[in-house]
């Protein structure tokens, strides 16, 4: 798992200002992203191509690189 940290930023105008339109109060919420590639997981299911109901099969996940995981 990687953090996620978000950014509220505020913006207060003078009440006074008449050089453009924008409203008085602007706020926004952003999301920044941080992913460290060495902790991503690529699963592999290996299962029949084919499923016919009421018929049992066998079922295998594993990691792609060996990388230890809980599923």
């Amino acid at each position: 798992m990687t953090p996620t940290v978000y950014a509220h930023v505020t913006l207060i105008q003078p009440h006074a200002q008449v050089q453009n339109d924008l409203p008085i109060r602007m706020y926004g919420v952003v999301p920044i992203h941080i992913e460290d590639e060495k902790t991503r997981l690529h699963p592999k299911i290996n299962m029949p191509p084919e499923l016919k109901p009421e018929e049992t099969f066998a079922l295998k996940v594993s990691e792609e690189n060996g990388k230890a995981m809980a599923y």
